[in-house]
């Protein structure tokens, strides 16, 4: 409850360091390709710090879906855009209304520790 304002912050300073810095350095000695995997792979990991706050079985989810679904979406809307602020209102969008809807997807996959 005390942390709703992450839900702002977060996709900022996020957006600012993974795609912003991390892809964009990854762009300078990679192929597309493989720098949005690798800055989707390490936003996933990122994701570990909340260890804390979940299961881990949720945690292992948001890992997953982190770097495999969100990570590569605002890696190419990055690179489409060229900007990383569409990347910021979609990361904020996904915080608010995704994220309840992917957790309830999650329940019904069996990952029933995420509630």
């Amino acid at each position: 409850p005390g942390n709703h304002w992450l839900l702002f912050f977060a996709p900022l300073y996020e957006e600012v360091l993974f795609r912003g810095l991390i892809l964009g350095g990854l762009l300078s000695l990679y192929s597309k390709k493989t720098a949005i995997f690798l800055s989707s792979f390490l936003f996933g990991i990122w994701h570990l710090k909340n260890f804390s706050s979940y299961s881990l079985e949720a945690l292992i989810y948001q890992v997953i879906y982190a770097g495999l679904i969100l990570g590569p979406l605002l890696a190419w809307l990055t690179l489409k855009t060229k900007s990383i602020w569409m990347g910021v209102l979609v990361h904020t969008a996904n915080n608010i209304l995704l994220s309840p809807l992917s957790w309830w997807i999650a329940g019904l996959l069996g990952f029933k520790t995420l509630f």
